[in-house]
């Protein structure tokens, strides 16, 4: 069931381009990259919503209340 598993999400991660990347363990997966600007910003974005697009059309549910951003920076350099 596990090789199945690993199979049916293995192109999760060829949705990240650019700088972006995904790490894959288990049934989790982490996004990161370095943002330093705001098209770095908007490109972060545009791959969260790939993702989500992702697992929309595989039916896959997204567990909001696990998600965790984390913002390491310089406090002089915050985009919002």
């Amino acid at each position: 069931m596990a090789l199945l598993f690993i199979i049916f999400i293995n192109d999760l991660v060829d949705i990240c381009t650019d700088n972006i990347k995904m790490f894959l363990f288990a049934d989790d997966a982490k996004m990161y990259c370095h943002v330093r600007d705001i098209v770095d910003k908007d490109k972060l974005q545009s791959e969260i919503d790939k993702f989500v697009k992702w697992t929309d059309t595989w039916v896959i549910p997204c567990e909001i209340i696990k998600h965790v951003i984390h913002h390491v920076s310089d406090l002089s350099q915050i985009w919002v």
